[in-house]
């Protein structure tokens, strides 16, 4: 039995590595350009997020934003060319005086979300409530959007 070397290109003339090649530059670069520093608990300006569960139902769609520590007049929705945006602004100041000691801590923070609101989604009658560190959005659909069943005689 003779051993028989490897083939280093295909049928073609390609190196057969090359795709292999490209992908490892492409991972390398994906950890260069990574961010190095995580997000941490303290957030600055333009850095507050606000998690939000997005539902369908039946009847139409529900959001449901998590706004811990702002009140309704902090939040702001707006729909425009059927763009619903969800802004808020936090504030948040503290003093203690404890035995001759003064402790003073801060916190700002803005967000904003926007989704494009699906066709059959009624703009116009959208309600929306704030409890306990919750917004949430009714979207009602279209009541002509709402799918009929029509049986089809087959012939």
């Amino acid at each position: 039995m003779a051993i028989e070397k490897r083939k280093e290109r295909n049928e073609s003339g390609m190196d057969i590595y090359t795709p292999f090649k490209e992908m490892q530059r492409m991972i390398d670069r994906l950890f260069e350009e990574f961010p190095y520093e995580w997000p941490t608990l303290s957030k600055s300006i333009d850095e507050v997020i606000a998690p939000m569960d997005i539902f369908e139902t039946d009847k139409g769609y529900e959001i449901e934003a998590e706004v811990p520590g702002m009140s309704k007049d902090d939040i702001e929705v707006n729909v425009s060319d059927r763009v619903l945006t969800i802004k808020g602004e936090k504030t948040d100041e503290r003093k203690e005086e404890k035995k001759g000691a003064r402790i003073l801590e801060r916190s700002y923070g803005t967000f904003e979300r926007s989704f494009t609101l699906p066709d059959d989604a009624d703009p116009e009658k959208i309600e929306a409530k704030y409890e306990n560190g919750v917004l949430k959005l009714v979207i009602p659909k279209r009541p002509e959007s709402k799918s009929k069943k029509v049986k089809i005689e087959i012939k």
